[in-house]
C-alpha cells in the first residue's frame, strides 16, 4: 500500500510540476479561449508531368510515364495503355484527296477495321467534343481489348490514333483517352 501511495504522490508532483511549467497553474484569471475560424487548406492537386512525343509531323502530349516503343507506338505500364498512330498522306488521284471530309475518312477507316479485324459490326462514327472517333473491341491472346480510334486531318495527311487497353479497363480510361486525344496536333 505504501508503494502505491508513493507512486501516486510522485505522479502528482510530476503532474503539478509539468502544469506549472506549461502555464496551467496560473492564479490570475486569463482571457477565455475564443473559437477561431478554422483555416481551410485548399487540397493540393498533384501536377502530372507531361512530355511531348512527335513523329512525322504530329505531336501528342502524354503523362511522363509513357515511353516511345517505336516511331508511332507509345505505351504506359502505369496506365496499362498503348497508343498507335498512322499517317495516310493525301493523294492527287485516288481516294485520299485533301478535299475528303474527315468524317468520310473516319467512315472508310471504320469499315477497314471491321474487315481487317473480322468484326461482326461496323463501328459507329461519333463526332463529339471536337473529335471524330469510333470504338471497337477484339479478343487477342485470350483477353478482350478495346480501341478508341480518333481521326484527324492535317495539311498533308489524314491521321488515325488508336488508344488501346483491356476492355475491363476501358470505361475507367475513356475520359483520359479523350483528354489525350485533344492534345494531338497534326
Amino acid at each position: 500500500m505504501k508503494r502505491v501511495f508513493l507512486i501516486l504522490a510522485v505522479s502528482l508532483v510530476f503532474t503539478m510540476a509539468f502544469a506549472s511549467l506549461t502555464g496551467c497553474n496560473q492564479s490570475t484569471p486569463t482571457k477565455p479561449n475564443t473559437p477561431s475560424t478554422p483555416t481551410i487548406k485548399e487540397p493540393e492537386i498533384p501536377t502530372v508531368k507531361e512530355k511531348v512525343f512527335s513523329w512525322n509531323g504530329m505531336t501528342i502530349t502524354l503523362p511522363d510515364d509513357f515511353v516511345e516503343v517505336d516511331d508511332h507506338l507509345y505505351s504506359s505500364d502505369k496506365h496499362d495503355v498503348a497508343i498507335t498512330c498512322n499517317k495516310t498522306e493525301f493523294t492527287t488521284t485516288g481516294v485520299w484527296k485533301a478535299t475528303m471530309p474527315l468524317e468520310e475518312y473516319a467512315d472508310w477507316m471504320s469499315v477497314t477495321v471491321m474487315l481487317n479485324a473480322q468484326l461482326s459490326y461496323i463501328p459507329e462514327i461519333v463526332t463529339k467534343d471536337g473529335l471524330v472517333y469510333f470504338y471497337w473491341s477484339i479478343p487477342l491472346g485470350g483477353k478482350q481489348f478495346s480501341y478508341l480510334t480518333v481521326a484527324y486531318k492535317g495539311d498533308d495527311a489524314f491521321w488515325l490514333f488508336s488508344f488501346v487497353c483491356e476492355t475491363r479497363l476501358y470505361s475507367n480510361l475513356f475520359d483520359l483517352f479523350i483528354e489525350w486525344a485533344k492534345t494531338v496536333k497534326v
